[in-house]
């Protein structure tokens, strides 16, 4: 017998099994401790079992104590009987009053006419055109008939339709560059010419005969010279035939066998009727593969026809890179290569930005890389750009200028963010943004004024003005697109 259960006896179980003596020890010993009365106890039937003078104590049922059911466990049973008791009388209520519905019925011919007085006879005989009706002095009744209830038809389960799919119908814009001859073709229609102004809306293919096309919409640009041809297949842009310069952010194209998603891209694709190969220069391309999706980064080629990748060459990111200018008039440009075209300011070295070639550096103590003043570097125009590779760990760079004027010169910068630190990117900005002044209220740019005393230099940094940061540059250009 277990601790627990001597615990439990009372003293009328025990009573009729131990001696007085033994009883009174017990006793006094539960009255102390239940853990020294159990021992009493123990010991007499460890006893009894040696000198067989008394019979083991056994066959003792003791009882558990009641539990108290928690308040929670209450209230829950409570809540879920309410409600069950709620559903039940709802279902009962709801067969009730359709069965009520049936009787009432025409086609059962249990419709109470409550415009006739209660317990009258009919006016006339029943029209034998309707139907056979009730015998002539019947009273009407809202008792039930032995009549059965014709039992409403089961009706075939219809699925609900799928709803329509949605469609976004991006709005196309109109033709932007058009000179030569550009044609286009709406479905179940012959070809006809497009001219600039027009609009694409509608029109499912366009072709370039000659010359140079440019069209653009929102987050989509398209540009190219000679023969091409693209088009749509629903929302998807389709590439044909022909060489076209392409800038997407969000748009989807298909050629060929590959399907791809562009996400702030820009790429040369020279598509073919079976094949073509795509130079991806920026951004990224999300390639459909089946089930999955494959991301492919900037600075590589894919080909069309087998989906296969490579990196580009040096040569071929600086002939993509002035290829996605377009067309473009150049006001200076420095590529590190020669000592007329690198500034005399800074420290040549290589490798340059694009794994070739050389750059230029900033030497230490001097404020920036650039040329000396006195020395013209270009002739402002309207629309002019500004761009070049930098590597630096600041996270803006400035760019300073001095602009002659009749009566001296005027100091103008400009400050360009950098993207990310430590590696080669293309940073550009339009130099319409330089200003002069303490409060920057003088112009900046003048066009057909002389720009001198070129220098690029990080720009201070608000939290740490004096960290000192590092910084290369390559392929300095100012150019004005045509």
């Amino acid at each position: 017998m277990d601790q627990q259960t001597f615990r439990r006896l009372a003293p009328d179980a025990v009573a009729g099994r131990l001696d007085a003596t033994t009883l009174e020890r017990w006793k006094a010993a539960a009255a102390a401790d239940p853990e020294r009365a159990s021992f009493v106890v123990r010991v007499v039937e460890a006893d009894s079992k040696v000198s067989g003078q008394f019979e083991p104590v056994r066959d003792v049922k003791a009882t558990e104590p009641s539990r108290k059911v928690p308040r929670r466990t209450v209230l829950g049973l409570a809540v879920f009987f309410a409600v069950f008791g709620a559903m039940a009388g709802g279902l009962a209520m709801n067969s009730y009053l359709r069965s009520q519905a049936r009787m009432n019925s025409p086609s059962t011919g249990l419709v109470e006419d409550n415009t006739a007085p209660r317990n009258a006879p009919d006016s006339g005989p029943a029209d034998n055109t309707t139907g056979p009706g009730p015998a002539a002095n019947t009273p009407r009744t809202n008792e039930p008939s032995n009549v059965e209830p014709t039992p409403e038809p089961d009706l075939p389960f219809e699925p609900e339709p799928d709803p329509p799919p949605v469609t976004r119908n991006t709005p196309r814009s109109g033709v932007t560059v058009a000179t030569g001859r550009v044609r286009g073709r709406k479905a179940g229609s012959d070809w006809f010419d497009l001219k600039v102004g027009d609009s694409l809306d509608g029109i499912e293919r366009v072709a370039v005969l000659d010359g140079r096309f440019a069209y653009s919409r929102a987050g989509l640009s398209i540009q190219g010279e000679g023969r091409f041809e693209f088009g749509w297949e629903g929302e998807t842009l389709c590439f044909l035939d022909g060489r076209m310069v392409v800038k997407a952010d969000g748009v989807d194209f298909t050629a060929y066998k590959t399907d791809w998603r562009a996400i702030d891209a820009k790429f040369v694709i020279e598509a073919k009727r079976f094949g073509g190969d795509l130079y991806l220069l920026s951004g990224t391309l999300q390639i459909d593969a089946g089930n999955d999706t494959i991301p492919m980064q900037s600075g590589r080629h894919l080909g069309l026809e087998t989906n296969k990748t490579r990196p580009l060459s040096a040569d071929e990111t600086r002939a993509l890179d002035l290829e996605l200018l377009g067309p473009h008039r150049v006001l200076l440009h420095w590529n590190m290569e020669s000592s007329e075209t690198t500034p005399n300011l800074g420290e040549l070295f290589s490798p340059g930005a694009l794994g070739d070639g050389h750059a230029v550096r900033r030497k230490t103590g001097e404020p920036g890389i650039g040329v000396n003043p006195g020395e013209t570097c270009f002739v402002a125009e309207e629309g002019a750009r500004f761009r070049m590779w930098v590597k630096t760990s600041a996270e803006r760079i400035r760019i300073e200028f001095r602009v002659e004027l009749d009566d001296g010169f005027r100091a103008v910068d400009a400050l360009i963010d950098v993207p990310e630190q430590d590696r080669w990117v293309m940073v550009e900005a339009p130099l319409k943004e330089l200003g002069a002044g303490r409060f920057r209220s003088e112009v900046g740019w003048l066009p057909g004024r002389a720009y001198s005393a070129f220098l690029v230099g990080p720009a201070i940094d608000i939290d740490s003005p004096l960290a000192r940061h590092d910084l290369s540059i390559d392929d300095v250009m100012v150019y004005v697109a045509e």
